[in-house]
């Protein structure tokens, strides 16, 4: 991932970016907003450590769901939110990120950048 940690008391982002169409698109669309609030508090922003530590941020039930989901995904640097750089990190404009959003479900073993 090419996010960089924040800095010490560095707040995280004043906003969010989420599908507007997540309650057609998502089977559990609060289950999805809460993942993505827990995950912007992250030291790195959309990755957990470890599955221990996204279990005891996000609760049990909710980290099972959001794995057998495929909403977090597990990779070498812990715990990622699948999709995360796509739709909160750089300042893609709206289609390059549509762009690389259906480029990734045609190809969902690209690596994340």
């Amino acid at each position: 991932m090419a996010d960089t940690p924040r800095e010490r008391g560095q707040l995280p982002k004043a906003y969010l970016r989420i599908d507007p169409n997540i309650d057609f698109t998502h089977p559990a669309p609060g289950d999805m907003v809460a993942l993505i609030c827990a995950a912007n508090r992250q030291p790195k922003r959309g990755l957990f450590k470890s599955p221990e530590i996204a279990r005891r941020v996000l609760g049990r039930g909710l980290f099972e769901r959001s794995m057998k989901r495929g909403d977090l995904v597990q990779n070498g640097a812990g715990v990622y939110v699948d999709g995360w750089q796509e739709w909160q990190e750089h300042d893609w404009t709206v289609g390059e990120r549509m762009r690389r959003l259906r480029s990734r479900h045609r190809h969902p073993d690209t690596e994340e950048t």
